[in-house]
């Protein structure tokens, strides 16, 4: 039987830099904003993507640099995702209607996108942490 508890925090949710903190909750907000308008606005869905990775691949950077690993670099990014569907998914029906998955299939799109970019941004980080 699987037990539910309290989820442990997550190095990736704390920083002794305050500006570091802000920082990551900026690019938090553009991110959901970039998500949103990703859904919306169909014209729009290749300047929005390439905004979006370029988020992306800083968060993954600056987690590689200040010491954070991919394991938690990557639930940041899970937790992120759900927050994002739950905030975005209607509660106040049960069903889940043809809208509701078309949603959330561009939703799955831009944030694979968005992940893959955030392993991009760490990988280089990575990189550029051994050469020098």
């Amino acid at each position: 039987e699987l037990r539910r508890s309290q989820p442990t925090p997550q190095r990736w949710q704390y920083s002794l830099d305050p500006a570091v903190d802000q920082a990551r909750r900026e690019r938090g907000r553009a991110l959901f904003a970039l998500a949103i308008s990703f859904v919306m606005k169909p014209q729009q869905r290749s300047h929005l993507l390439d905004s979006g990775r370029q988020l992306g691949w800083e968060y993954g950077h600056e987690a590689a640099l200040s010491g954070v690993t991919l394991a938690e670099t990557g639930r940041a990014v899970q937790f992120f995702r759900s927050q994002l569907v739950d905030t975005v998914r209607n509660s106040e029906t049960e069903r889940i209607d043809a809208d509701d998955i078309r949603i959330e299939r561009l939703i799955d799109l831009f944030l694979d996108e968005v992940l893959y970019a955030v392993l991009d941004g760490y990988e280089v980080a990575l990189g550029e942490a051994r050469s020098s």
